[in-house]
């Protein structure tokens, strides 16, 4: 039996950790079974682990502390020479933003191994500290064998990876279908969530509360919307908390949940897939604000709101 070439992820977390990039990243190391996945991430709990997730090999690296949602792991360098060491992989393949371990990957790879960047967003965040990052990022740009990007729109003059789009090749997120199949008791959850909004409009979000996502930008056009409907944002992340905390009144009839009058922060029982099932309208979570805003204005002209001006939004 031939051996299998490895594939090295560095991804910022892993399952069970949700997110969009893991997500992602745990359906490639699952579905390529002609190839052995090996994974390196941060420890979403704090502690240095080596685990078995459905026969992917991850090891988790101890998060010292964090910056502008950019973990710290002074232990990153160490582990990543250890594994490049033991599996000798054929390709590295870095999920990114992730701009900590730019430099590391760069001094811990191998000339002959074949790097491969995947880009999932552009940082978004263009002050001090992405001065402080862009050197890296530009050298392994330079570094990188092929890059993928999620999106056409992001080989684009202003995009880091414009310069190298002969090595870009743009491969779109899926899904599994499979997950958007009605499970049994599917059909009673959602119909007893829309009996509890009194079956009217809902318009739902879906996605980790982390700072660009927007919610912020959704909680402030909530207020503005007079038409008879619940705006629900599904998820968690390090704002829930921050948002609970806000002059919301908590609900006690779903978990983690906070209220406003036509506003729902919750994470239900329901699966994420399943819970689009729900929704009139779906706000897709987005780190390109503009494309962000688009969305919301395209669902709340359809339900009527009065659309103006740029200032009525205190878009900048």
């Amino acid at each position: 039996m031939p051996v299998k070439k490895v594939i090295l992820h560095v991804s910022k977390y892993y399952y069970p950790y949700l997110g969009g990039i893991e997500t992602l990243v745990k359906s490639i190391a699952e579905g390529m079974t002609e190839y052995r996945h090996v994974v390196v991430c941060f420890a979403s709990n704090g502690e240095n682990s080596n685990d078995i997730v459905n026969g992917i090999t991850v090891h988790r690296v101890k998060v010292n502390f964090s910056i502008k949602s950019q973990d710290i792991a002074f232990g990153y360098h160490r582990v990543l020479k250890k594994l490049i060491a033991e599996y000798k992989p054929q390709y590295v393949h870095v999920h990114c933003p992730n701009p900590y371990v730019y430099p590391i990957v760069l001094n811990a790879i191998n000339p002959d191994t074949k790097l491969i960047l995947h880009w999932h967003s552009d940082i978004l965040s263009k002050g001090i500290i992405y001065k402080l990052i862009k050197p890296f990022e530009k050298a392994i740009l330079n570094r990188a064998d092929r890059i993928i990007a999620t999106s056409q729109n992001y080989i684009h003059p202003s995009s880091p990876i414009y310069p190298h789009r002969e090595k870009t090749s743009v491969v779109p997120n899926g899904m599994i279908t499979a997950d958007f199949d009605l499970k049994v008791g599917d059909e009673e959850r959602i119909e007893a969530i829309k009996a509890q909004y009194g079956h009217k409009k809902l318009i739902l979000f879906i996605g980790r509360h982390i700072p660009y996502k927007g919610i912020d930008w959704l909680i402030d056009i909530e207020k503005k919307v007079k038409s008879d409907c619940h705006f629900i944002i599904a998820g968690q992340g390090p704002l829930t908390q921050h948002q609970s905390a806000s002059p919301l009144q908590a609900d006690s009839a779903l978990t983690n949940c906070v209220a406003m009058p036509m506003l729902r922060i919750f994470s239900p029982s329901l699966p994420i897939p399943r819970q689009r099932l729900l929704a009139l309208h779906w706000l897709k979570p987005c780190t390109a604000v503009v494309l962000l805003l688009s969305s919301i204005l395209k669902v709340l002209a359809s339900i009527g709101f009065p659309l103006k001006t740029k200032q009525d939004w205190k878009y900048h």
